[in-house]
Order: C-alpha cells, then structure tokens, then sequence
C-alpha cells in the first residue's frame, strides 16, 4: 500500500472513531437502531468516498443518506409510534420504567441528617452527618468517583460511626452538585443496621427502595416477568403488555387493577386506529376535520390559481403602466414572514379594536363575529390562506405564460381575439398540461399546512358537542399537531395515527403527477 493510499484511509479514521462513539453512546442507552444507522452510515461513506471509482455515488450519497435522515426516517418513526401507547404516562421503555420504580424510595422514620462533604486528599473524600441531638456520624476517607460509563467506582455500603464534633465546614453546593448521583449510589449502614440515603441535595435518612426486583416470588407468581414487590404494602406488581402499566396482582396471579405510575410504551396494534374510526369523541372529529381540510385546500388551490393566473397576465400586458411596480407589489407578500402577515392580518380584524370591523360597522348592524362565529372564523382563515397563497401562482402564472411563443398572440389579434379570448383559447390550453402538476403539489401542501391554523385561530373556535379540544378552523394535521405537542399533552401515538391517514391521499396525487407527467412527455 503506497503512502498516498495509505493518507487516504488515515484520513477517514476520524470519522470512524466518531462514528464508533455515537454507535456505542446509543447502545449504551438502548437506542440499537440509531447505532446501527449511524455505523451503516460511516460504512458507506468510507465506502464510497475512500475508493478512485464511484464518482457517481459521491454526488449521489448525501442526496440519499439526507433524504433518508430528515424524510425516510421521520416516516418509519411515524408508523412504528402509529400501532403503540406512545402519550401521556406512556413515555418510557419497559427498562426505564423498571429503573425508575426501583430508583423510588420511602422514608422510613422521620429523622434528616444533615450532610458535610470534606475533602480529605486528591479524589478521597469523608462524609459527616449531623444527627438531631447535635452528635456527628462519619465514614472514613474513601474515593467518590465514577468510570467513564456511569459506573461508581469504589464501594457502595459505608459505615459510619460516632465522632467529636464540630462538623467541618466541607464543600459548597456548587462543588457538591456533580457529586450528587454518586452520593445516591451510596448507602451508609449505622451501627445497629440501619440503612442511610441521599435525601435531597444536603440530607440523608433513613431510606428503603420503595420497590425491589430481586427477591424471589411467591410459588403462585413463578413465571410471571417481569415482577417488582412493593415493600410498603407487600404487594407484588406485573407488566400488563396490553394497559402498558404495572398491575397489581391477587394471591393467583391476576391482575386486580390498580396500577403505578410511571407506564411504558408497548404494542397495541390497530387500537389507536379503532379510535379514530369509532362513533366516540375521536372519532367523530374525523369527518368534520377532514371535510374541513379538503374544503380549505380546495378553495385555496382555485382561488389563488383563478385570481393568480389572469393577474399574471394582466401583469405581462405591454401596455400596462408601471408594470414593474406592480409586479413588485404584487409579489411583495412572499418577502414577508408568515408570521408577521398573520399578525398583521388578526390585528386587522379584531372584534373590538380591528378596522375591517370599525369599516363594516358603518355599513351593518352587526358585522362579523371574528374569531368567535364558526363560519366567520373559517372564511377568514379560507380569505387569508388565498391571500398568501396568490403571490406564488402569480409568480407561476408569470413563468408559464412567458413560455408561450409570442407568434401566437399576435396571430390571435390579428384574428381579431380580444383580451378575454387571447386568454381563454390560447394562454390556458398552453399551460395547461405544464399547470396540472403544480395543482397538484399546491394541493398537497395547503393540505399539508397546519402553520397558518396554529398562527391564526389556533383551531377556534372549539367544538361545543366534543369534550376533546379540536375546533372548527383545525386540520387534521392542526389537531395532530396539538395530540402531539398542545396542551392537551403528549398523545404520539394518536398522532401518528392521525397522520398515516394522509398517506394514502398524498400517495394518489403523488401518483396523478407522475402518470400526467408521463402522458405529456408521450403526447410529445
């Protein structure tokens, strides 16, 4: 191996060892299908990128291993969180929810020892506890230190005994902090047996794991795992893989019902799809927001498209003055932030203080309940979508209409064709073909878009007839959106369900533009 083959693999071995230390940090916390990607990725990257041949895939690899991380993998995460109990009290694998009942603890007397950290030499280290009547505990000089996995280095168990006071003065509670999860791994065993933990930041007490899995189980509870005993009330509780908690169980072995917290994720099937399809208050959110959806998406597409492609024309027209300025203008909202044409807009129509309302004040008895009236709030929302969305298919309608020959213009006014006509019979059957992939994907992403929902109404006003908090200006994805990250918690897994049901309706339109892109090129 030459030394400019051999530069060539040292210089890759960087990211091997990255690679290698995301891999293993994954393993570590459970995450084997992030590791394996990571690993996979490095591979094929070295791969690729180390050898003379494979120039294509060099221009190639970042389009896939991209498309794969930021569209691939969100999607494969969507349906695997679709079929389990992935919300609220259901956000922890199996082993962390076992680690966390077993890192629980209870008081067992009612006695706090204060805690003083001396140092004694390098990472040696002595603990002191102030009892109530004044007296002092210590252990002797140990290290307090940890491995580079977490692990604690040194012993466990302590003793501490009796000694003269006073108690020095020790560490502060800035140099105490890093030590706190090593100072919860320790117990210290007094005298008579009794068993000392890190209560707090600055305490010890008497402390017993709440819950223990080590013991050996009843004859009536063999085979049953996982299985933790309750030391409080010397009950023994098992995993309910179907409720995704820790269940109680009766001297048989049944479960009785009562449950702790926290639960963990598990497999439930098509249960989150049930209710979305069952007659209950999930349910029936579905055909009012779809409907919903599909009219706003719709509206939006012809509306902005109707508007946008005669004004495109209008804005080509040799003769228009000014022309420039008002393409300027008419294209100016696309420079602004959403955000801010929302706010502008919300401002504007105000009940109280809005001047779209102090304006038809003068002109009706009643003007419109913004915000508050169902059908207002919705053909505001409907107004305001086609109002950011017509600058883009004018700019569309611009491009399209200039890739017209201009000959056929000036034979439809030698055949005496107006304005009206020019458009009609020629501008439209032009750009048809070109036109109707754009629909499509115009469709698709107003459809898609849940950001000018949450920016405007937020999904108000809500439903009357529902105890769930959907409105009658949500989306499917708007109300998704807040199953998932609203204050109605932290419902992934409805969510996701929720959002598989577009995948069908984006795979048919994704299809419609590929089989008409393919007919235009054949009708070439």
């Amino acid at each position: 191996m030459g030394s400019r083959q051999l530069w060539r693999w040292w210089w890759w071995l960087p990211v091997l060892l990255l690679a290698c230390w995301g891999a293993l940090a994954c393993w570590a916390k459970g995450d084997y299908s992030f590791a394996a990607i990571i690993l996979f990725a490095a591979a094929s990257a070295i791969s690729i990128f180390s050898r003379r041949g494979h120039i294509g895939w060099r221009f190639l690899y970042p389009a896939l291993l991209g498309s794969f991380i930021f569209m691939l993998l969100p999607l494969l995460l969507t349906v695997g969180y679709a079929f389990t109990n992935h919300s609220n009290g259901h956000q922890l694998p199996l082993k962390a929810a076992i680690h966390y009942l077993l890192d629980q603890t209870i008081l067992t007397a009612n006695e706090r020892l204060t805690l003083r950290i001396e140092p004694v030499d390098g990472d040696q280290y002595r603990l002191w506890l102030q009892q109530a009547d004044g007296g002092a505990l210590a252990t002797a000089p140990f290290a307090l230190k940890h491995d580079s996995g977490g692990a604690v280095i040194g012993p466990r168990r302590l003793a501490v005994s009796p000694q003269p006071g006073p108690l020095p003065d020790g560490l502060g509670l800035r140099e105490q902090a890093p030590l706190r999860p090593l100072l919860k791994a320790l117990v210290l065993v007094r005298g008579d047996g009794q068993e000392l933990r890190l209560l707090g930041m600055r305490e010890f007490a008497p402390l017993i794991p709440a819950y223990r899995a080590d013991l050996p189980p009843p004859v009536a509870l063999a085979g049953i795992s996982p299985l933790v005993y309750e030391q409080a009330s010397g009950h023994w509780y098992a995993a309910n893989f179907e409720r995704g908690f820790f269940e109680r169980l009766d001297p048989r072995g049944q479960f009785s019902g009562q449950q702790i917290n926290p639960g963990f994720v598990t497999n439930v099937g098509l249960d989150n799809f049930r209710l979305i399809a069952s007659k209950g208050e999930s349910g029936e959110l579905v055909p009012r927001l779809g409907l919903f959806t599909l009219v706003l998406a719709v509206v939006t597409v012809v509306l902005s498209f109707g508007i946008g492609l005669p004004l495109a024309a209008l804005l080509l027209w040799p003769r228009l003055p000014f022309a420039r300025l008002f393409r300027a203008i008419t294209l100016l909202p696309m420079a602004v932030p959403m955000f801010v044409t929302v706010a502008v807009l919300a401002s504007m129509f105000s009940v109280e203080h809005g001047v779209v309302n102090l304006l038809l004040g003068q002109l009706m008895r009643e003007p419109p309940q913004w915000f508050v009236s169902p059908v207002a709030t919705q053909l505001l929302l409907i107004g305001v979508s086609v109002w950011l969305a017509t600058p883009y298919a004018v700019m569309v309608g611009m491009g399209l209409i200039q890739s017209v020959s201009p000959e056929l213009f000036e034979a439809a006014v030698l055949d005496g064709a107006g304005p009206v006509r020019r458009f009609v019979h020629v501008t439209l059957p032009l750009v048809w073909p070109a036109l109707i992939p754009l629909l499509l994907s115009s469709f698709a992403f107003h459809f898609n878009n849940f950001g000018l929902v949450l920016l405007l109404t937020g999904g108000n006003p809500m439903f009357e007839d529902s105890f769930t908090m959907a409105g009658h200006t949500d989306t499917l994805l708007s109300y998704a959106y807040f199953l998932a990250f609203g204050l109605g918690g932290r419902e992934i897994a409805l969510a996701s369900a929720y959002n598989l049901l577009l995948f069908p309706l984006l795979i048919v339109l994704v299809g419609a533009q590929l089989w008409w892109v393919r007919r235009s090129r054949g009708g070439l």
